[in-house]
């Protein structure tokens, strides 16, 4: 390969860093400690704390969920077992800050319902909305290669729970981490749950500090300190999943057979699997119909077409960028066959999610504020340029991870081959390659047009003049207490989404 794609991609990803390094210089600020002492002495434990809980509750319920189901889904059988297949996935149409609203007017107007102004409440219907990337995952482990392992399992004699503790929970193990670790980023991240039930966290203090207090400084120095846990969970990952995999023993994968479950097993079963559906979409889903059926006729909905051009367009770009800047970064690393690249490249490109959204967008607004005086940066300033960039640099990692996991299924031999019959590399990427890895790659779009469409914190921030979004009116018109507009709106986002989300789980192995 020649040096001049290496440059570009060095390039690139000391551009990717450029948020990174902006809070760390502006949170390191020297004799601009005063205010963090003072915060540390009083309120900023407590946040820390509701933080850490938050995300390690949530981590651990959704792995529960979503690893649970995903082993009743694909090994046995029992009532329900193929609706609810497919109805395991549908929580994540919804975003988790929409099912905060709903839980929210439940606990003030019925006595019946449970109180959820608590950081166990948020971690609870973080999970419930977000346990489907740890079932989609698990899943597509278990479906992909656990047949034959079950076979060689009994073929040397072991019993059912030997093969299960000895080969399918460590097979499903780098999926079911790389699901918790997805919902504990997201919890950390989250601004939309915590503020709706008025939990104080880190990334609510990051906005405070900004919004409220003007001190860009506190606010760089919060977000260090809100980033370091999500950058040790990646690191953590990345080093102990690297250059490990599981083969296939076969050479055609197949879903192992399921066994029929008898007696109250098979009920406990079905509810187990059902009840997640049931509190994180179906519930919340009957309430939003509810309060929808009141806006027609005493509210005016005219810029509901508008903001639905606005989500699918920038959806479908953020979706087109980041899949063809992380084929780029994942094409210019395969040729290095040393891990350093490709562990570079990873801890890179997943910095901008790691960090909370929030902070992205801030460190953005800050970084770009020289062009506004400019005809061009007057024009991104109005336009969705700038909240596109957000959603890119956060979401570059689904794309570049897809992308990259497509190719180590792809031999190294293919490579060769391609030089020997004096084939140009790009003609071999675009007529080998591409089609090799179109599976992984749809994937990583699907789930990024998913969270994309869904993302509200950079909307906030980064929303130009008259700029409107479906999750952005959502979030304003709860505020207001204007319920049934907002769920109006929120109807829309779930059609939007909905597709994508059914795609996603057919293309991982759902039937």
């Amino acid at each position: 390969m020649s040096p001049l794609p290496r440059w570009v991609a060095g390039a690139l990803l000391g551009l990717l860093l450029a948020p990174a390094l902006f809070v760390l210089h502006q949170a390191v600020a020297p004799g601009e400690t005063a205010a963090l002492a003072r915060l540390a002495r009083t309120v900023l434990p407590d946040s820390l704390g509701r933080t850490l809980f938050i995300a390690v509750t949530a981590a651990g319920l959704a792995g529960a969920l979503g690893a649970g189901a995903a082993f009743l889904i694909t090994f046995f059988d029992f009532p329900a077992r193929r609706p609810l297949d497919t109805a395991l996935v549908l929580p994540l149409v919804l975003p988790p800050y929409l099912v905060a609203i709903v839980y929210r007017e439940m606990s003030h107007r019925h006595d019946w319902s449970p109180p959820v102004d608590s950081p166990l409440a948020v971690a609870v219907l973080l999970a419930l909305t977000l346990y489907p990337y740890v079932y989609l995952l698990t899943r597509a482990s278990f479906r992909r290669q656990a047949a034959a392992y079950i076979e060689v399992g009994k073929a040397l004699g072991l019993d059912r729970l030997r093969i299960a503790t000895r080969a399918l929970l460590p097979l499903a193990t780098p999926g079911m981490l790389l699901g918790a670790l997805l919902v504990g980023v997201e919890a950390v991240s989250d601004f939309g749950t915590a503020s709706v039930l008025g939990v104080h966290t880190l990334t609510t203090a990051v906005h405070r500090a900004w919004f409220s207090m003007y001190d860009g400084t506190l606010a760089a120095q919060l977000a260090l300190i809100a980033a370091v846990v999500p950058l040790l969970a990646v690191a953590a990952y990345a080093l102990a999943t690297r250059g490990r995999g599981f083969e296939t023993p076969t050479n055609r994968p197949r879903p192992p057979r399921r066994s029929p479950l008898t007696g109250p097993w098979r009920w406990a079963a079905a509810v187990f699997c059902a009840l997640p559906v049931a509190l994180g979409f179906a519930w919340p889903l009957l309430v939003l119909v509810r309060w929808a059926a009141d806006a027609f006729g005493r509210f005016r909905l005219e810029s509901l077409s508008g903001e639905l051009l606005h989500t699918l367009a920038l959806a479908g770009g953020t979706t087109a960028a980041t899949l063809l800047l992380g084929l780029f970064l994942a094409f210019t690393v395969r040729p290095a066959r040393g891990p350093a690249w490709s562990l570079g490249a990873l801890g890179i490109v997943s910095l901008n999610y790691a960090l909370p959204a929030i902070v992205l967008a801030i460190s953005l607004l800050v970084l770009t504020g020289w062009s506004y005086e400019t005809r061009l940066g007057g024009w991104a300033a109005d336009s969705l340029l700038l909240v596109l960039l957000g959603t890119t640099l956060r979401f570059l990692a689904f794309a570049y991870f897809s992308a990259e996991n497509g190719l180590l299924g792809v031999s190294r031999r293919v490579d060769e081959a391609l030089r020997c019959v004096g084939r140009h590399r790009l003609h071999g990427t675009l007529r080998v390659l591409l089609p090799l890895i179109r599976g992984p790659l749809l994937v990583g779009g699907l789930l990024v047009f998913v969270i994309t469409a869904k993302e509200l914190t950079l909307s906030i921030v980064l929303q130009p003049f008259g700029y409107g979004s479906l999750a952005l009116s959502v979030f304003h018109f709860a505020d207001i207490d204007l319920y049934p507009p907002a769920a109006l709106y929120a109807l829309c986002l779930a059609l939007v989404v909905l597709y994508p989300v059914l795609s996603l789980n057919r293309w991982l192995g759902g039937r």
